[in-house]
Parts: structure tokens; C-alpha cells; sequence
């Protein structure tokens, strides 16, 4: 299950699908263009979910499309603890028992806030275990990923 507000990449990611799965698998994939707020993803259940969220406003991919997170949580703490944590809290209903989340995300020089997202976050028992950090070799720089586990 992939999930994706930016209409302007769903058609992409429908034709790695299906140039990528056998058409015997193609069913296994799910593709849902909403924010992850206003996803459903009843009936489903995890072992693991990669979430990899805008940088607030480092990362604003559609500057128009009122279904950016940054478009529809205006502000760095609106942002924060009305899409960003109780999103993080949304995800772990659907991941089993034992399972991670693993989450693509940084402070910024403008922008902390992963000491509050930790905290937030083991308050609801949800335990970072470890951090890896992913090299971008173009940039020169290295960002983590934050593993948490239920």
C-alpha cells in the first residue's frame, strides 16, 4: 500500500506497478491518493511502514495543491501536532504487534522537531529502537531514518 496526495505523480507510480508486478500480483497493490489523514486503511495490517513526510517546508512538492500537508496544516506547530504526530499515531493502529515503523525524517536549521516527535511518540509506548542513516551521495549528506517499534 502506497500512499500519496500529489495527483500530478499517481499516474507514475500506477505504471511502475504495472510495468514492474506480474499480472497475477498486480492485485497485492494499492496505490491511494490522499494524505495519509484521510486514508482508510481498514481491513489492513503491517509488519512494517516506511513514512517518509515533507520536511514541513523544505520539501514542498505542489505549492497550489491543497492536499499537501503544508497547504493544509499552515505552521510549523499546526504542522506538527495536527498532521505530522497524530499521522504517526494513525499508522501504528495498523502495524502488528512487534512491528516498525521507520521514518524518513530530519530537523532542519529552522525546523526542530524530532526531540518532540520521540517524545510524543513514546509516550504512546511506541520505542525508538535504533537510527540509520541513508547517504545521498549528489548532496553529500547523510539523513536518518528513525525505527520505532510497537
Amino acid at each position: 500500500v502506497g500512499i500519496d496526495p500529489n495527483t500530478k505523480l499517481f499516474k507514475g507510480y500506477k505504471e511502475m506497478i504495472k510495468t514492474k508486478v506480474s499480472k497475477n500480483k498486480l492485485s497485492n497493490y494499492v496505490m491511494i491518493n490522499k494524505g495519509f489523514e484521510d486514508a482508510d486503511l481498514s481491513g489492513y495490517e503491517f509488519d512494517m511502514m516506511l513514512c517518509s513526510p515533507p520536511y514541513f517546508k523544505f520539501e514542498i512538492y505542489d505549492k497550489d495543491d491543497k492536499n499537501q500537508s503544508v497547504n493544509k496544516f499552515k505552521g510549523l506547530d499546526n504542522w506538527l501536532y495536527k498532521f505530522l504526530i497524530p499521522s504517526l499515531i494513525k499508522a501504528f493502529k495498523y502495524i502488528k504487534k512487534g512491528g516498525i515503523i521507520a521514518l524518513h525524517l530530519t530537523d532542519l536549521k529552522e525546523e526542530k522537531y524530532m526531540q518532540i516527535i520521540i517524545n510524543e511518540l513514546e509516550k504512546e509506548k511506541y520505542k525508538l529502537t535504533s537510527v540509520i542513516n541513508v547517504y545521498a551521495e549528489k548532496k553529500n549528506i547523510a539523513r536518518p531514518i528513525w525505527i520505532f517499534k510497537k
